[in-house]
């Protein structure tokens, strides 16, 4: 088997963002990608992170980090994230990265979604790990499952941590 090169997205998979931003502002878990649902307060995720930017170091990691991690070690590679964040949201991010990823090497490339798209389709043996809904496909994704990216037809979807280590440890 050809081994892949595996990219990492950060929130959603490596960071719990949505489930600090539920907690902190008690909002229901969201079905769409807009969070519509949290309309209630007239304000997205992005007004909401604005209104306490420490939210982005707060936040708890995935069930997933601890899989991604093993298999970066295992693997003795760089671990490369690539991640939409808002130019305010970075040094948080970065604050947050170095605390759940110490002792790891990582490269992290702040990239909005259609930069990921098409940085990944530079390469015809890579995997990006995502949760985003709105890719035009998902060949080389490996979709974290969520709420609000139920209705993406993706064959490598990832809805335990149990998935994802197979998935992982296949490509070693």
């Amino acid at each position: 088997m050809l081994k892949k090169e595996i990219f990492f997205d950060v929130d959603g998979v490596l960071r719990d963002l949505n489930g600090v931003i539920r907690q902190k502002f008690n909002l229901p878990q969201t079905t769409t990608w807009h969070n519509n649902e949290w309309d209630k307060l007239g304000k997205g995720v992005y007004e909401l992170v604005a209104e306490d930017y420490d939210i982005l170091t707060k936040a708890e990691p995935t069930k997933y980090l601890k899989a991604i991690i093993r298999y970066i070690k295992k693997k003795d590679v760089l671990l490369e994230l690539w991640s939409h964040q808002p130019k305010f949201w970075q040094e948080p991010t970065m604050k947050w990265l170095d605390h759940y990823l110490k002792g790891i090497d990582f490269e992290i490339l702040f990239l909005n979604s259609e930069q990921k798209y098409k940085r990944l389709k530079t390469y015809s043996k890579a995997l990006l790990v995502e949760d985003y809904p709105h890719f035009p496909e998902y060949s080389q994704i490996v979709l974290i499952d969520c709420p609000y990216n139920k209705k993406v037809k993706a064959d490598l979807r990832v809805k335990s941590v149990t998935e994802l280590k197979e998935i992982l440890n296949n490509n070693i």
